[in-house]
């Protein structure tokens, strides 16, 4: 969960362009995997970005400004405390191709009694598959770790409050410094020349 001092720097921005109606965040018109952020104004204007060029959700998807609990949360795996985990199925397109729709499906995890008296009072209101844990957590590593802490985290955070500009100060902690990129395209030529996977 990102941190709400950076979407109220974000969203000031937003609103500058008008009173605001609504907010996707994974607005899904093009589907699960081609999902926008889209904010719909009071007057009629919509303002829309694909995910990966929205700056809100690139800072977002690098994990550089998530909660601090989100880094070291106790909770993973099944050391659950709560009675029922909801997630995005991802995966689903390869596990049970006949439910996939492109739409995104949900993860339901149930972890106690009392949860699953709850789920079975509403579960005749969906199209509902069972299938094992291992099947449901391959492609969601994040059920057992952790979101790795960007390497610019600390350096974010210490400059929000008094940035002028989220924007800009997002763009920047995401950047790669020359020597970072250097040697990506060095290791890249060299899986290249010998054919390395």
């Amino acid at each position: 969960m990102p941190d709400e001092k950076v979407w109220d720097r974000y969203s000031d921005y937003l609103k500058e362009k008008g009173e605001i109606k609504n907010i996707y965040f994974r607005n899904k018109d093009k589907g699960w995997y081609d999902y926008n952020f889209k904010v719909e104004y009071v007057d009629g204007t919509v303002f829309e970005e694909n995910h990966s060029d929205n700056i809100y959700m690139r800072g977002f998807l690098a994990d550089l400004f998530l909660k601090k609990a989100c880094y070291e949360c106790k909770n993973r795996g099944f050391n659950r405390v709560s009675d029922i985990t909801l997630a995005d199925y991802w995966g689903i397109d390869d596990a049970i191709p006949e439910m996939f729709d492109n739409q995104g499906t949900s993860a339901v995890f149930v972890n106690t009694l009392k949860g699953e008296k709850i789920f079975n009072k509403i579960s005749e209101q969906f199209s509902i598959r069972q299938v094992n844990l291992e099947e449901i957590t391959k492609y969601n590593p994040s059920y057992f770790y952790n979101a790795n802490m960007h390497r610019n985290y600390n350096q974010f955070m210490e400059k929000l409050d008094n940035c002028k500009d989220v924007i800009k100060l997002i763009e920047n902690c995401l950047k790669d410094k020359f020597i970072v990129r250097a040697l990506r395209k060095v290791k890249r030529t060299i899986k290249n020349l010998f054919h390395i996977s």
